[in-house]
């Protein structure tokens, strides 16, 4: 795992540069699906996830739906390959 600071959507804005050439980006949502099977991507990087690649709503909600809230792989777009890493996890398995 590389710890970055920058815009995660350009590779040249990155503090620190990976070094191979496949690279793995997360996304954080709350695991949440719309009637209409869509996933919830309502604020901070899962917003900004959606504004890049509007797809990702319908790609992830079916995943939900299916596996559900668990770490995804999602998508590739050239060499980055986009995954579900959910932060809420910890706190449902707390709450059980």
């Amino acid at each position: 795992m590389l710890e970055i600071t920058g815009n995660i959507f350009d590779q040249n804005s990155w503090s620190r540069k990976p070094i191979t050439p496949e690279i793995a980006l997360c996304v954080t949502t709350n695991g949440v699906v719309k009637a209409s099977g869509q996933a919830v991507m309502g604020a901070g990087m899962a917003k900004d996830f959606t504004l890049v690649y509007p797809q990702l709503p319908v790609i992830l909600g079916q995943k939900l739906a299916c596996c559900g809230n668990q770490v995804h792989y999602l998508l590739t777009d050239d060499n980055v390959h986009i995954c579900l890493f959910p932060p809420n996890i910890i706190g449902e398995i707390l709450q059980i």
